[in-house]
């Protein structure tokens, strides 16, 4: 993995930006609970970069932190993407591309999409009746990728005549414990949120050995999933630490200085 260093720092880096911009811009305006993928974002924006030129590649180079030129970045990730799928006993990742049937792609940008395995399919844009047919099955696509977790990405709204290619990517993660969360010992417990917000709500309980650790402004918690392929960090501002604050000053150092 040494190797693949540069792009997993760059990764790292973009998902932290992520989640601040997230957080800064209240996406969540109602209050519910926002899931996100990162790497998700990181691949599709991937095979979008590989595509850009001049300004545009120059500009998507900044945000995704890549540190090599566009075709070291390409190998670089793909080599990454490549170790994941190894083993896919805790997640896939699985990537598509639809495209403008009859559309003028270049050759060599073909080719970079089919080294992030993707299924590559082409559609009518310019005819209602196969942007319906499109979206469907695009739908249905993401529907089959993540286990039915989402269903409905699209909407016939969401394309027109003038889109000329689709890029998707579906991450499907799942894991046991390490040590189990027996059911029957789940509780309903009081959790605060933001401004001392109360919520009653379901809280998993259990007895096992996990890794903590703390700065001078919050606490993590380490719980790692089976045989240890993956884990699960959990972050706590202290008390009295305006967690809108802390987000905004949390970056890959500074999670980094926390873990150790």
């Amino acid at each position: 993995m040494c190797s693949q260093n540069s792009i997993v720092e760059s990764n790292n880096s973009f998902t932290f930006d992520v989640m601040r911009n997230i957080n800064k811009d209240d996406i969540s305006k109602d209050g519910t609970n926002m899931f996100v993928s990162p790497f998700s974002i990181y691949d599709a924006l991937a095979m979008a970069y590989d595509g850009a030129a001049k300004k545009t590649a120059k500009e998507m180079r900044s945000v995704m932190k890549f540190k090599k030129d566009q075709t070291e970045s390409h190998e670089e990730f793909v080599k990454l993407l490549n170790e994941y799928k190894k083993d896919n006993s805790v997640f896939t990742i699985t990537n598509a591309a639809v495209a403008q049937k009859n559309y003028n792609f270049l050759d060599s940008y073909m080719k970079c999409l089919k080294d992030f395995d993707a299924t590559i399919s082409q559609a009518d844009f310019s005819k209602p009746e196969e942007r319906a047919d499109a979206v469907k099955k695009i739908n249905d696509w993401v529907s089959k990728n993540t286990n039915k977790k989402i269903t409905d990405l699209l909407s016939n709204n969401d394309i027109d005549e003038l889109t000329r290619l689709i890029l998707l990517n579906a991450i499907y993660f799942n894991a046991n414990w390490s040590t189990e969360f027996k059911g029957e010992k789940t509780r309903q417990m009081t959790f605060y949120g933001k401004n001392s917000v109360e919520y009653v709500t379901d809280f998993m309980n259990g007895t096992q050995n996990v890794a903590l650790s703390q700065s001078d402004d919050a606490q993590m918690m380490k719980i790692d999933y089976e045989k240890e392929k993956a884990s699960m960090f959990i972050i706590m501002p202290k008390e009295n630490v305006d967690i809108d604050k802390y987000i905004s000053e949390l970056d890959e150092q500074k999670f980094a200085s926390l873990e150790k």
